[in-house]
């Protein structure tokens, strides 16, 4: 994906299948995320912080990540609803 001719939106697409396909490891994690969710690089303990505790809308967000990733198995078996819900609730914190 780093040295491809692709254009961006299409290095996107693709990152975006890698990602929910085969995984990404921890140390590709970060950037990909920074990059599929469209927002700049965050440090480590701004992102932790993110995470911690519970949003406003943390019921909202569990739910939703149940009932949009539920009928994927491609998604499902590799993504924890667990893992989507603090990702967005980082997000909805920012």
């Amino acid at each position: 994906l780093y040295e491809s001719t692709l254009p961006p939106s299409e290095r996107v697409a693709r990152l975006r299948r890698v990602a929910v396909t085969e995984g990404l490891d921890a140390n590709t994690r970060p950037l990909a995320w920074t990059l599929l969710l469209g927002c700049g690089r965050i440090e480590a303990r701004r992102y932790s912080n993110l995470c911690d505790g519970l949003s406003d809308d943390a019921q909202k967000i569990r739910d939703d990540a149940r009932r949009t990733f539920r009928a994927d198995d491609s998604v499902r078996q590799k993504v924890r609803d667990a893992q989507i819900v603090r990702c967005v609730t980082a997000l909805a914190r920012s």
